[in-house]
């Protein structure tokens, strides 16, 4: 599944969702998440990471994981139950 955040009509942010059926379960392993500098701090990454989660939990995963790439993105996922 693939999320495109917008603010005002115009594209400022993207995240991706890939679901597996590996030996530990049905998982979703959220990546790609980008918002545009001038975008940033307003909410869009954090909206576009739960609106996946969502639907990914809604179609069988029971788990979700990640792997942020610096600690500031940490500290967002954190908010979102990391």
């Amino acid at each position: 599944m693939v999320a495109l955040g917008s603010l005002g009509g115009l594209a400022v942010g993207t995240a991706y969702v890939l679901r597996s059926d590996g030996r530990a379960g049905p998982s979703a392993y959220l990546a790609g998440v980008a918002v545009l500098p001038e975008a940033r701090r307003r909410g869009v990454g954090a909206g576009v990471s739960s609106w996946l989660l969502e639907r990914a939990f809604e179609r069988g995963a029971e788990i979700a994981h990640l792997n942020p790439d610096t600690h500031a993105a940490a500290r967002i996922y954190e908010r979102l139950g990391f």
